[in-house]
């Protein structure tokens, strides 16, 4: 149980080790998302509830074991065969090691993300890269672009039509970044005195 929490937490809390004040801080925001912002969409309010659920269990697990299970998740991206791979690492002993791999990625991500928002606030969509939810306080997302147009009721839903057509299939933000092999990420996670685990092996 414990181990099937951890692995979900990671999308959750932006990758970092889960403290009990984290998840306390995660679900009080996730609670005012839900109660207190108007025009919240179906999906969104799924994945709301969905993160109340995780950060509740947590804070539980976290009282009676004393802390999580802490890990990283690693987007890399098999270019030989055209598909993405997420690599999980669990008991990193050198957290340096992993960083300097995935900090690249999150800086590439973050300059790719406000280009987007360039491109969409030509076409009128007035995004305020200011007010966005930013991943570990630093980096913007498409997750956190998408969020900000739903809640303004710029887009009807996260990742319906509205980002298949501009975010994919040559739409106007559809451009993305170089990520790491997944035999790099397995190398640094091993490096970094860790266990390598495949996410989500299944869609892989």
């Amino acid at each position: 149980m414990l181990l099937f929490l951890t692995v979900y937490a990671f999308w959750s809390f932006d990758y970092k080790e889960i403290q009990l004040g984290e998840a306390i801080a995660a679900t009080l925001h996730n609670m005012k998302t839900v109660f207190l912002e108007p025009k919240l969409s179906t999906d969104t309010i799924q994945n709301v509830l969905y993160q109340l659920l995780v950060t509740f269990c947590l804070g539980i697990l976290s009282t009676i074991f004393g802390a999580v299970l802490a890990g990283i998740e690693v987007s890399a991206y098999d270019y030989k065969n055209g598909f993405r791979v997420h690599m999980l690492g669990y008991s990193i002993a050198r957290p340096e090691v992993t960083e300097c791999l995935v900090h690249p990625t999150l800086e590439a991500r973050h300059a790719n993300s406000l280009r987007q928002i360039e491109i969409l606030n030509r076409h009128g969509y007035g995004i305020g890269a200011d007010r966005l939810h930013r991943a570990d306080g630093k980096y913007i997302y498409k997750q956190h672009i998408m969020d900000d147009l739903v809640q303004r009721g710029k887009a009807p839903e996260m990742f319906g039509t509205f980002y298949q057509t501009v975010f994919k299939h040559g739409g106007i933000c559809d451009f993305d970044i170089r990520y790491p092999s997944p035999l790099e990420a397995l190398r640094a996670i091993k490096d970094a005195g860790g266990l390598a685990v495949l996410a989500h092996s299944g869609q892989q």
